[in-house]
């Protein structure tokens, strides 16, 4: 039986996977967004209450949700 031979070349490496998920609203019409990838996580926090968003960086969902797809293309 002769030996089997090695295998030298390498598999393609699996593309990255970063996702987008809503997190549950604790309080009605605040909450995140998660971004999540091999290497860590992020979250964009918003705030659609505008008697609440009274920081200037705070953010509505949509600019929230938006500011995390930004993010996602960034690190693909």
């Amino acid at each position: 039986m002769s030996p089997r031979p090695l295998i030298t070349a390498y598999p393609e490496p699996l593309p990255m996977t970063v996702r987008i998920t809503k997190t549950p609203e604790a309080v009605p019409k605040t909450g995140s967004f998660k971004v999540t990838w091999p290497g860590g996580v992020k979250y964009f926090y918003y705030d659609d209450e505008p008697s609440r968003r009274l920081r200037p960086e705070a953010m509505t969902s949509e600019q929230a949700l938006e500011a995390a797809r930004k993010f996602a293309r960034s690190i693909k």
